[in-house]
Parts: structure tokens; C-alpha cells; sequence
């Protein structure tokens, strides 16, 4: 389930009256808008556990594939209630905040087969260490990209049942464009703080 229901695109639509049927097919509508804006900016909406042995960069973040929502074991260490110190999530990203020390690592024959080795000191490569990271990856349920999917879905969903749409300007020399269901440049570019850089991993 994406982080717009059907519950939640039928009050943005002033609760509409809908049967099963119609609650059925706004759920999967809901979940294509979602799907489909995570493909255009190449990232995670909905939050994923996601293992992964990434670089720690210089300026202490770490160039995880996806957001860090929240971050379940690092190294093997689970992780319960707050990160430890040094570590931080800031904005979707985990930095590790003291960039005068190497943090513990996992053994560079780390696979996901055996689990996680002990730890031992970072080796310099693409920045001052790597880390073995167990997290949930996405941005999950977050204001900007909520209200992005419900705009997007509110309007397909007219285009769709509302026979009325088509005359609602007055003028009758131009008719309303009809809403494309394909992100527009127009619509990504304030989501842009939300693209994935890093996808080219």
C-alpha cells in the first residue's frame, strides 16, 4: 500500500460517494500515480527494507541507493529507538557526523549470504570508510510528495468520471486541456529535492 489510499483521495476530493467498485479502482489509481512519480524521480516512495554495503564519503555521508527513512542495523548492530552517535539521518540522508575518525566497517569479503563480519577500521576507498547497512529505504509518507500524488490522482480521476469536466470554462472557443497522466516537467520540477542522484549505482 502506497502512502495515498483510497480514504485519503476520496477527502481530497470532498468525499465523493463511492461504492466498492469505485474505492477499488481509486486504491490501484493511487497506487499507479505513486508508481509512477518513484520511476521519474528513480527513487522509493513507499518504504522497502533494503541491505546494502555502501561508501562513506569525506564529508560523512553515505551514499546509500535510497532514502533512509529509518536505519534497522549497521554492521549487524540492530538498531533500536535513536542512531548512535555519531550517526544521523538528515533530510532523507545518513551522514556519519565525525568526519576526523574512521567509522567501524563491515569486512570488505562481507557478503549478504554470510551476514555481517566484525568490525574493523574503515579503508580508504571513495571516501573514509564503508558501512554495511540494513534500512527502510524511501522517502515514506511525506508532506510535498503526499500532496503531489493526490493533485495528480484528483485530476486523472475527474478526467475519468466526471462528465462535466469538459465544460467547465465558459469560453467555448478554448476547451480546458484534458490532464495527462504522465508527470509533467511542470509538475516534477518542485519535487526535484527528491530525485535520486545516486541511481546510476
Amino acid at each position: 500500500m502506497g502512502i495515498v489510499s483510497a480514504t485519503r483521495l476520496n477527502s481530497f476530493l470532498s468525499s465523493p460517494n463511492w461504492g466498492d467498485a469505485q474505492s477499488d479502482e481509486a486504491a490501484m489509481l493511487c497506487e499507479e500515480v505513486e508508481s509512477t512519480l518513484a520511476d521519474r524521480l528513480m527513487t522509493k516512495i513507499t518504504t522497502i527494507p533494503y541491505v546494502e554495503r555502501v561508501a562513506i564519503l569525506q564529508t560523512g555521508l553515505v551514499a546509500t541507493r535510497y532514502p533512509v527513512y529509518s536505519v534497522t542495523s549497521i554492521n549487524g548492530a540492530p538498531v533500536t529507538g535513536n542512531l548512535p552517535a555519531p550517526w544521523v539521518i538528515q533530510e532523507g540522508y545518513l551522514r556519519w557526523t565525525d568526519t576526523g575518525a574512521f567509522p567501524p566497517v563491515a569486512d570488505p569479503l562481507f557478503s549478504l549470504a554470510t551476514g555481517w563480519s566484525a568490525l574493523g577500521m574503515a579503508p580508504r576507498v571513495n571516501g573514509i570508510g564503508e558501512v554495511g547497512l540494513a534500512y527502510q529505504a524511501g522517502w515514506g509518507d511525506n508532506d510535498s510528495l503526499r500532496l503531489a500524488i493526490l493533485r495528480k490522482a484528483g485530476v486523472i480521476w475527474l478526467n475519468r468520471h466526471d462528465d462535466s469536466i469538459i465544460v467547465r470554462n465558459l469560453d467555448s472557443q478554448s476547451p480546458p486541456p484534458l490532464p495527462t497522466e504522465e508527470w509533467t516537467d511542470a509538475e516534477l520540477a518542485p519535487l526535484g529535492i527528491y530525485r535520486n542522484l545516486a541511481a546510476w549505482k
